[in-house]
């Protein structure tokens, strides 16, 4: 096993006392490959004591994406402040598909203490961009209350356009679409999760016919077509859900 793969090992471990020890070898090569591979180690697992070693050892003048979205991951504030210091723009970039560091410390589940961290640092939560999941959409498929979802908007996420109300339909989270349609969410709007989808399509396909009859009485148009040119009952039916298709067809 290489020196390499032992400090890999020891980073994944959170032993700093051995990963100190291999690293304080002069003929290992730290590559920025390599520091950055630590760091995404170390950073994913939310052990601060390492990635603070790491950084102070090296002082790296860039840091690698996969760097700051192991930090997102983390669900470590130290960690992430750690991370942040070293870029403060970092909260506002985008990062391939999968969006701003708050999209992506949703789609991880990340604890409410560590959202309100990121959103106290400059997160905005209505940022998204065309090919990205929305945060709020995040938000609703990934907690099983609307309390993430209420944050979210407090912090200024706009619910039009965001698909959070198609993405609490698939989750089939009835608390959720309540709140939202509360909140007078539309849920005639297509939104974009993970494309342009209507609610009710998307609780039709699930089977969940509470969440079906709230869209209705809430206003939801039962004949309107999604992509593929289909209503809701048209899913109902190829899915053989007699209940829905009663219902659909009062």
């Amino acid at each position: 096993m290489s020196d390499i793969t032992v400090a890999l090992e020891y980073c994944n471990k959170g032993d700093i006392a051995s990963l100190t020890g291999v690293l304080s070898d002069p003929s290992i090569n730290i590559t920025d490959n390599l520091l950055f591979d630590l760091l995404q180690t170390s950073s994913g697992n939310g052990n601060a004591v390492i990635v603070h070693y790491l950084l102070n050892l090296y002082n790296p003048k860039t840091l690698d994406d996969k760097v700051y979205r192991a930090a997102a991951v983390s669900n470590s504030i130290d960690t992430f402040k750690l991370i942040f210091a070293r870029n403060p723009m970092c909260i506002t970039e985008f990062f391939e598909r999968r969006g701003t560091l708050l999209a992506i410390a949703l789609a991880s589940g990340a604890s409410p203490e560590f959202i309100e961290y990121l959103l106290s640092i400059g997160a905005d939560p209505s940022v998204s961009s065309d090919d990205t999941i929305s945060p709020l959409a995040y938000a609703a498929h990934q907690y099983d209350s609307p309390a993430m979802v209420k944050l979210l908007t407090e912090h200024g996420a706009q619910l039009k356009g965001s698909g959070v109300l198609a993405s609490a339909a698939k989750k089939g989270a009835v608390a959720t679409v309540k709140y939202l349609l509360d909140q007078k969410a539309d849920p005639n709007d297509p939104g974009s999760w993970p494309q342009p989808t209507l609610a009710l399509h998307t609780a039709v396909k699930g089977g969940y016919l509470d969440i079906c009859k709230l869209l209705l009485v809430n206003g939801a148009d039962a004949r309107l077509k999604d992509g593929s040119g289909k209503t809701a009952i048209d899913i109902a039916r190829d899915t053989n859900n007699k209940e829905i298709i009663s219902l659909l067809e009062l």
